[in-house]
């Protein structure tokens, strides 16, 4: 994920706004969504634990659909429930009630 998300930033840096950069940062976004998913099948086994984990793991790969299909007529709806999650997220992080 990490060398995915470095070789993005040289690629931008090198060709702008391309293909490549496109495809390299949606397989970032894929690649941190199934390694989260697999680390939360890994390490929680109570119910709720892995639901709300799913939250997060839900949002990187609709912002990979969203980076990998800009143009795709659902896009915008899909980066509102991008960013819809990810504050769900963090607000379950920070909620007192666990």
């Amino acid at each position: 994920g990490i060398v995915a998300g470095i070789a993005t930033i040289a690629v931008r840096a090198a060709s702008g706004n391309s293909l490549a950069v496109r495809l390299l940062e949606g397989a970032t976004l894929l690649l941190a969504a199934v390694a989260y998913l697999c680390y939360v099948l890994a390490h929680h086994s109570q119910f709720r634990e892995v639901v709300t984990r799913l939250i997060l793991v839900t949002a990187f790969v609709l912002w990979a659909v969203v980076q990998l299909a800009p143009t795709f007529s659902g896009a915008a709806l899909l980066n509102d429930l991008t960013i819809l999650l990810f504050v769900a997220d963090l607000a379950i992080l920070l909620s007192p009630a666990r």
